[in-house]
């Protein structure tokens, strides 16, 4: 099941939309450890204050470090420890967000990046 869209604001916090999987994408590392990065892309399938995206990004299970996001004030952080994981998630975020353009949210097709 696709997760759905969640609206955060000073006056809102709720699911927003239903969603459908846009992009999908691997990044294997190895180094003192191996392992792979994967990324997954979520669009959502209504427009305007209702539309967005979900960028879900996960480690295999490896012994390698995954990636973690940490609540902040305002926002969020996302780290990742372990110089070939990082170097494998900034690889997977280049080519994830590259493969997006203005009109992703009209698209409705998938993809995977090789």
């Amino acid at each position: 099941m696709n997760p759905k869209v969640f609206g955060k604001s000073s006056s809102v916090s709720e699911d927003r939309s239903e969603t459908f999987s846009s992009i999908t994408a691997s990044v294997p590392f190895q180094s003192g450890t191996c392992g792979k990065i994967n990324a997954e892309v979520f669009i959502s399938q209504e427009k305007e204050d209702r539309g967005g995206i979900i960028i879900r990004i996960t480690g295999d299970d490896s012994q390698a470090f995954i990636p973690f996001a940490k609540n902040i004030e305002g926002g969020i952080e996302l780290h990742m420890a372990g110089d070939a994981e990082s170097e494998a998630l900034v690889d997977l975020l280049r080519g994830v967000l590259s493969s997006l353009n203005n009109n992703y949210h009209q698209s409705g097709e998938s993809s995977q990046l090789a």
